[in-house]
């Protein structure tokens, strides 16, 4: 039984089980549910005055779809008291959905052992960065940009399904970085073209290109185009994005939140002649689509210093600090370089009879050294969701008051809910 719903229902599975350990990891975030910075300011207090219209609201110049829509619904159809919990639960629901994608047969030139990607799935569920990033919409876009990587790794022969497609389009319109891999799409579309598949349509990568440009050209010309560097700032950018490259991607699979600068740059000189022939050995197609995607997956931390104005100072500083790993900027690339080496390690034959012991390994280290950090802690106790509730249901009952403002987490923000019944006149001096 077990044996079949493996081979015959991979990402299915894999998706069940992930959401499970993420649901283990996240229990005490779950038991004390509350409202994370833009959740509460913003998806949800737009969702409940705004209604439907807020679906269309830009942020930063884009739209945020999926945490639109689960802040729309919940809105619409979660009783107030089970929000926070809802919010928790759909974005659990969302992150395993979207990496439990690899699990799925199309990936099988990158991994033929199917047990062995729902391995990577729930080895993906360890991943630095998900203490900020787990059960909460503000932090989706950062497993957005490593589905789309993920998905432009599809095989060329596979034809996509429309639940791929549809997911894709929502990641594309939720992840303003989305243009870093308009480069690699344009390359599948072309060799589809070029090499007329018979099992594969091209129609969606032209549509997934598409879409790319219509989020960019929304992005760039609502959201602006962030700040010009000068030159030391250029530079400064440049050798950062080469740290975070060397110390992210290609040693922190191996040593995880005791990963130093200095292990890459003494291990590169081996790693870079086993990576650079097992490249080699991939046909030309699968190669050049292989060295676009992870171009630009690697390629988001840059787009971001010149996006978010002291981002390249935060990853600087924090590199190398052992809580790195509990901020969302230390998830993506971790997390592509562990599937990129275990793409090398499956591909490397002569240690032992079984290609799968070496991935295996990694996959166990790269575990173990996340147990130190595997639960992950509310966000905070003193605020009360529950104490909340009386003035947030009298609201939504009699329309008195005609809106709550509430504290959330982290300090600061705020979530200002508006009651639907609007118009009712209320008496300032029984306002609780």
């Amino acid at each position: 039984m077990l044996k079949r719903l493996v081979y015959q229902y991979p990402v299915a599975t894999a998706m069940v089980v992930s959401f499970f350990l993420l649901l283990i990891r996240g229990r005490d975030r779950f038991q004390h549910a509350h409202l994370w910075a833009e959740d509460g300011t913003i998806y949800l207090q737009q969702a409940y005055s705004l209604g439907e219209k807020s679906l269309t609201n830009l942020m930063d110049g884009y739209y945020q779809v999926v945490p639109r829509v689960i802040a729309f619904l919940g809105s619409v159809f979660i009783p107030i008291e089970f929000i926070p919990r809802f919010i928790f639960l759909m974005s659990l629901v969302a992150h395993s959905v979207m990496i439990s994608l690899f699990a799925s047969h199309s990936y099988r030139w990158i991994i033929s052992s199917t047990p062995l990607r729902i391995i990577i799935v729930l080895a993906l569920c360890l991943a630095p960065g998900l203490h900020e990033i787990l059960g909460n919409l503000a932090n989706i876009a950062t497993t957005t940009m490593l589905i789309l990587g993920i998905i432009s790794l599809k095989s060329l022969r596979a034809k996509f399904k429309l639940a791929e497609l549809i997911i894709c389009l929502l990641a594309i319109f939720t992840q303003g970085a989305c243009i870093l891999l308009l480069p690699v799409f344009a390359l599948r579309l072309y060799l589809k073209i070029r090499d007329k598949y018979s099992q594969g349509d091209w129609w969606p990568e032209a549509l997934i290109l598409l879409a790319i440009i219509l989020a960019t050209y929304v992005n760039v010309h609502f959201g602006g185009s962030g700040h010009v560097p000068n030159s030391h700032q250029i530079g400064s950018y440049v050798a950062t994005e080469i740290r975070l490259i060397l110390s992210l991607f290609f040693m922190y699979p191996w040593a995880g939140d005791f990963t130093k600068e200095f292990m890459a740059i003494v291990l590169l000189p081996f790693f870079f002649p086993f990576v650079l022939r097992r490249i080699r050995e991939i046909p030309n197609r699968e190669k050049l689509v292989l060295v676009f995607a992870y171009a630009g997956l690697i390629g988001y931390p840059m787009l971001t210093f010149f996006v978010r104005n002291g981002a390249a100072a935060h990853y600087s500083s924090q590199l190398g600090v052992f809580t790195f790993s509990m901020h969302r900027y230390s998830f993506l690339l971790p997390a592509a370089g562990y599937i990129f080496w275990m793409f090398i390690l499956f591909r490397t034959k002569g240690f032992f009879p079984d290609r799968r012991v070496l991935p295996l390994i990694l996959t166990a280290v790269f575990s173990l050294l996340s147990l130190h950090r595997f639960f992950v802690d509310a966000y905070g106790t003193k605020l009360s969701w529950e104490s909340s509730l009386p003035l947030l249901k009298k609201s939504e009952a009699t329309g008195c008051p005609a809106t709550v403002d509430l504290p959330i987490y982290p300090e600061g923000w705020g979530f200002k809910y508006t009651s639907p019944l609007s118009g009712v006149q209320c008496d300032p001096r029984k306002r609780k």
